[in-house]
């Protein structure tokens, strides 16, 4: 769920968008694949993380690849935004997890609640896990890459294993 994301620019051959979490700005040219700047890898992925260790950012940014630019203009709610749901009804009772983690500066823990409430309003039995509520601190928006993975995904199991989750 992207909340008003703001078109900065745009032109025939490309457009400029402010994600509204972060203020981060996303340059995309519309001709050519999209590849996630270093600038941007670094202040919203590895710099907010207090778990992510310095010498796994140069593997990390090798597994970044090109994406379609129109994909990425949908994802992040410009250009019309991702498609609407027509049939709400398919989501009753379809069980959903949001994990949110601290310090993620593109997701905050509001607007993926926002995102649980959603899918709640659906008909979901959907909530937001939230790591500082379960004692888990420090993790951004990589955080099943980050050196507490391990206990960020044992988190998650226990979840899948609760009683409305299996």
């Amino acid at each position: 769920l992207q909340r008003g994301i703001e078109v900065v620019s745009e032109t025939t051959d490309g457009i400029v968008l402010r994600q509204p979490e972060s203020g981060a700005e996303i340059e995309l040219s519309l001709d050519r694949m999209f590849l996630t700047p270093d600038d941007y890898v670094v202040g919203q992925w590895i710099e907010p993380s207090g778990r992510l260790p310095g010498e796994l950012a140069e593997g990390l940014r090798r597994t970044i690849v090109p994406m379609p630019p129109r994909l990425v203009l949908q994802r992040l709610g410009g250009g019309g935004g991702l498609p609407a749901v027509e049939r709400a009804g398919s989501y009753d009772g379809l069980w959903i997890r949001t994990v949110v983690a601290p310090n993620d500066p593109t997701h905050s823990e509001a607007a993926t609640r926002e995102l649980a409430a959603l899918f709640r309003s659906w008909g979901a039995d959907a909530a937001t896990v939230a790591l500082r509520e379960r004692g888990i601190d420090g993790n951004g928006h990589l955080m099943l890459c980050e050196t507490n993975s391990d206990e960020v995904l044992e988190l998650i199991l226990d979840e899948v294993a609760s009683p409305a989750g299996g």
